[in-house]
C-alpha cells in the first residue's frame, strides 16, 4: 500500500510544482508534468505481472505474439478479438524491447500523459494537483487493469477540447484513433452530445430528458449491444456478458451521493465562484454537464449488477468526476478549502483502501515487483 501512496504524492508534489511554476509565468512546468507522468508510468511499468487482473488476460498474450511472428503482416492478419491499433502499439514496442515491462510503461505514459494533458485544459478552472491526486486515488488501479480501454478513454478525454473549439476533423481524426484501441470509445460521442445539447439551451426540460434518455438506454443496453453487434460496430464478446438478473447494490450510491448533492445543493458557488486558482464556468450549462455526468457515471455504476462491463462503461465520464470533485473546493469559503480538501482525500483513500486492499478490485494489491525488490 506505502508503494501506491508514496507514488501518488510524489507524482502529485510534481503536479503542483509545474502548477506553481505557471503561475509565475516560467515556461518549463510541462517539465514537473512529465516528471509526474514518468513517476506513476514507472511504477506501472516495474510491476510484477499478476498486478492487473487483464495483465495475462490479453496484455502478455499479446506481446508474446508480437514476438513470436517475424511480420507486422503475419501478426496482424492472426485472428484476434483485440482491437487494431492496440496490436500494431504493442508490436512496435515489441520491435525495440524484448521485456513485457517496456509495454507497461509506455501503456502508462500513453494513459498518465493524456489524462494529464486533458485535465490541463481545464486549469483554469481547477487546482491541478489536487485533481491529478483525485484521479490517482480513484482511477490508477483501473488503469493497472483494464488498459487498453483506458487508452481509447484518456485519448477521447484530451481529444473532446477540440470539439468544443469546434476543429471536429482533429476531434473525428482522434476518436477514430480511440476507437481503434477500443471500440467502446463511441460512448464519448454521446458524452459530447450532452456537453453540446445544454450549451445551445440549458434548461431544466433538456436536464430531465438527457438523465431519463440515458438511463433508458443503459436499462436497454442488451438490446442496444446485440444491435450494435450484428452491425459490427463493436465486438461480440459484449454480448457474452449479459445477465437478466438485477440487485440493487447500495455502495456505488454510499460514495458518489456526498459529492452530487453538495454540488447540488451549492451549485451557484460551483459555477459561478472564482479564486486564485479557479475562474467560474464557462456557464450554468457546464455546471449542469458535470452534475448530469455524475448522475449518469453513479446509475452506470450501480449497472454493474447487470452486466459488468457496463461499469467499464461508465470510466468514459472519468475526466469530468475528476473535474467535478477537484471544483468542489470553489463552493467552500477560502478560510475552509483546506479542511474540505483534506476531508476529500481522506474519504477518498478510506474508498481506495476498501475498495483495492479489502473488496481486491482488479488484484493491484499488494503491490509487488521484482524489479523493485518489493513483495
Amino acid at each position: 500500500m506505502a508503494t501506491y501512496f508514496i507514488t501518488f504524492i510524489l507524482s502529485t508534489v510534481s503536479v503542483y510544482l509545474g502548477e506553481k511554476s505557471r503561475r509565475k509565468n516560467k515556461k518549463y512546468y510541462f517539465v514537473f508534468f512529465f516528471i509526474a507522468v514518468l513517476i506513476v508510468a514507472f511504477i506501472a511499468g516495474v510491476r510484477d505481472l499478476n498486478i492487473g487482473t487483464d495483465v495475462y488476460t490479453y496484455g502478455e498474450w499479446e506481446f508474446r505474439a508480437a514476438k513470436e511472428r517475424g511480420s507486422i503482416t503475419q501478426y496482424l492478419t492472426r485472428k484476434s478479438d483485440i482491437e487494431l491499433f492496440y496490436r500494431v502499439f504493442v508490436y512496435l514496442i515489441s520491435c525495440f524491447m524484448n521485456n513485457s515491462h517496456w509495454l507497461y510503461f509506455f501503456t502508462g505514459l500513453f494513459i498518465y500523459g493524456f489524462t494529464l494533458s486533458g485535465l490541463n485544459y481545464y486549469c483554469k478552472k481547477i487546482p491541478m494537483a489536487f485533481a491529478w491526486l483525485i484521479y490517482l486515488l480513484l482511477f490508477y488501479g483501473d488503469t493497472l487493469n483494464i488498459m487498453r480501454q483506458f487508452m481509447a478513454i484518456s485519448l477521447m478525454f484530451w481529444g473532446t477540447k477540440y470539439a468544443i473549439k469546434r476543429q471536429y476533423k482533429k476531434y473525428i481524426v482522434i476518436f477514430i484513433v480511440a476507437f481503434l484501441f477500443h471500440n467502446t470509445a463511441i460512448i464519448s460521442l454521446g458524452i459530447y452530445w450532452i456537453y453540446r445539447y445544454l450549451q445551445k439551451n440549458d434548461s431544466m426540460y433538456k436536464r430531465v430528458v438527457i438523465v431519463i434518455g440515458a438511463m433508458g438506454v443503459l436499462l436497454l443496453y442488451g438490446y442496444f449491444l446485440k444491435a450494435l453487434s450484428l452491425l459490427g460496430v463493436i465486438n461480440e464478446r459484449f454480448v457474452r456478458y449479459l445477465n437478466a438478473d438485477f440487485f440493487f447494490q447500495i455502495n456505488p450510491i454510499m460514495v458518489r451521493i456526498p459529492f452530487i448533492l453538495l454540488i447540488g445543493l451549492a451549485f451557484n458557488a460551483f459555477y459561478k465562484n472564482k479564486s486564485k486558482l479557479m475562474m467560474p464556468l464557462d456557464g450554468k450549462f457546464e455546471g449542469d454537464f458535470l452534475l448530469i455526468v455524475l448522475i449518469l457515471e453513479m446509475f452506470a455504476a450501480e449497472m454493474r449488477a447487470v452486466i459488468p462491463t457496463l461499469y467499464r462503461l461508465s470510466y468514459f465520464f472519468y475526466g469530468y468526476k475528476v473535474i467535478a470533485y477537484a471544483r468542489l473546493l470553489i463552493v467552500f469559503k477560502k478560510n475552509s478549502r483546506l479542511i474540505a480538501g483534506i476531508g476529500i482525500l481522506i474519504f477518498l483513500v478510506i474508498w481506495w483502501i476498501y475498495g483495492n486492499a479489502i473488496q481486491g478490485n482488479n488484484e493491484i494489491y499488494p503491490y509487488s515487483s521484482q524489479i523493485l525488490g518489493i513483495g
